[in-house]
Formats: C-alpha cells, structure tokens, sequence
C-alpha cells in the first residue's frame, strides 16, 4: 500500500466523529436501531466504524476513485448482509417475512436494497461528510499503520461475533454453495474497488443551482428506500421482476446523477448538498421505520431537528469558505 499523506494535529477528532457517523446514519438516523434499543449502539460502533475507517484509508492511500469507494462500500454491503446477518438467505429474517421474490436460497429484492443501501449510506455518506466536516483533513491519512491494523482485525472480530449472536438467535445458518458464493462476490468487489483508480473528470459538471444535486439525491433515496419497504407489503403491490427492474434503474440513475452533477471534483457545496439529501431521504424514511412508538416518533423528531440545525451549520461554513 502507498505511502500515506502526512498527518496533522487533532486528526482524533475525524477519526472520533467518522467512527461514530458511520453508526449513526444506517443505524440511529432510519430507526433501524431507535432510541428504545439506543444501548445496542454500543456494539454497532465498532462494527460500522472501524470498517468505514478502513475503507477509507485504503481510498486515500491508493488514490482511489469515488466509484472505488461505492464498489468497496458494496462489498461492506455483501459482508454484512451476507456473510455476518446472512440476511439475504433468512426468509424470516428477524421474525419478518423477506421471502419476496425469493430464489436459489436468496432473497433478491431484499439483498439488492440493503446492499445498495450500505455502500451508500453506511459507507459512501459517511465517509464524504467527514471529508467535509474536516476539509484540512480531506486528503490527508488519518490512521497510522498501527491504527489501520487495530481496525482492520477489530472489523471481521465484530463481523465474526454478529454472525455467531444472529446464527444463536435464528437458528438459521445458509446453505453452503450461496454463503461461499458471497464470500466469492466479496472478493471480486474489492479487487475491483482496488483498480478504480482517480483520475480527472471526462466532463464538468452541470450548471445549475447549488441546491439541484441535494434534489435528485434525495428523490433518488426515498424512491429506492420505498421500493425497500414495498417488499414488506402483503399483497405486493409491484411484481417481483417490476420491482428488481425500479432497482436498477434507480441505481444507474444515480450513478448517472452523480457523475454529471456532483463529481468527485465538483465544488464542496454540490458535494454537501448531495449529502443532505441523502441524509434527507434517510432519516424520513425513519418515520416509517419507527411507526408505533410514542418514544421512537418523538427521537425521529429530534434526530431531524439536530442533524437539519448540523447539516444547516456546515453548508453555512462551506458558503463562507
């Protein structure tokens, strides 16, 4: 691995606030883990941190493209789901019903979702907010070779223990030939996240007001996290094939959206404006989530109100800046 970039004092505190975000958003900010079970957090942060931390460093130490990072983010995403939750082999996965649309022993639409979902918003965000938050910091290596070794064995130790507690749990363990077919899937992700070098923009991007980005991203995240919880829905209301096909077509959407509007490149402020609507889209979509528990609704509502006064606090420094 290349050289680091020197570091500079107080690079703890982006260390702190990426290993402690990285939980946050998949977890905390879209009820997936509400503020009734806020303890479980304890053991999350380890997991989410340490491997965002380390994707991150593999990306700046070997100058790794934005789509580097989405590719890494999707092997995340198998990891998780896959091989530590084996959610995408559970039909009945946390007593709920995911059998929908269910084939080879995998719950494809369900598999599709939350793995798109953890390459973007449990890494991708994350991961780009922080180089925000801390713009000195952006380019620089955060973790020294000790650091970056302490995290990359505390992630597959916490990989390990969620699937030996979630295997106790359900009783349920994957068949052979798909669980190592994942396993096969992780690999070639990183070895491709691997080659996706940076290089310069082919097209700048478009012209447009610096709010625009934020727009697309966040009709782009509600409609892909409806299509999520349309998988829930008895009887459903899309085809299993209509469904998949939305999916994919949101993905190459924003795809598209991202490179055209928002590049690596581009402007800190279409950046941050990418990121709060993805945030947006996130923690709306909570209210759906949490739905039934006075306590959660009203943490949903202070979570929106003290991430809209951050996100409002940061886009005000980026357009001093």
């Amino acid at each position: 691995m290349n050289n680091p970039p020197p570091k500079t004092r107080g690079t703890w505190r982006a260390i702190l606030f990426l290993f402690v975000l990285a939980t946050l958003v998949p977890e905390l900010l879209i009820g997936s883990t509400p503020l009734s079970r806020i303890n479980q957090l304890i053991f999350q942060f380890p997991y989410y941190g340490s491997a965002a931390l380390v994707i991150r460093e593999v990306v700046i130490r070997l100058k790794l493209s934005r789509t580097g990072l989405l590719v890494l983010g999707l092997a995340f995403g198998v990891v998780t789901e896959g091989l530590a939750l084996q959610s995408i082999f559970n039909p009945h996965f946390l007593n709920l019903d995911i059998s929908y649309g269910r084939a080879t022993d995998i719950n494809w639409p369900w598999a599709i979702y939350m793995v798109g979902y953890h390459a973007v918003w449990s890494i991708t965000i994350p991961i780009t907010l922080a180089g925000l938050v801390f713009r000195d910091r952006k380019q620089e290596s955060w973790l020294s070779r000790k650091g970056l070794g302490i995290y990359a064995v505390l992630f597959p130790i916490m990989a390990l223990a969620f699937h030996a507690v979630f295997v106790k749990m359900s009783n349920f363990r994957a068949p052979s030939l798909p669980y190592a077919g994942a396993a096969l899937v992780v690999a070639l992700l990183i070895v491709a996240g691997l080659q996706l070098k940076a290089r310069p923009a082919l097209l700048p991007p478009l012209r447009g007001p610096t709010w625009f980005p934020g727009i697309v991203m966040f009709m782009v995240g509600i409609s892909w996290l409806l299509l999520y919880g349309e998988i829930f829905r008895t009887p459903h209301l899309l085809h299993v094939t209509f469904n998949l096909a939305l999916g994919i077509g949101l993905a190459a959407g924003f795809a598209l959206s991202l490179r055209r509007w928002a590049p690596a490149g581009a402007p800190d402020q279409r950046q941050f404006s990418l990121i709060a609507g993805g945030l947006a889209a996130n923690t709306a979509f909570g209210f759906v989530v949490v739905s039934g528990s006075t306590l959660d609704t009203y943490g949903q509502i202070g979570l929106v109100l003290l991430g809209g006064v951050g996100l409002c606090l940061l886009g005000r420094t980026l357009r001093a800046s």
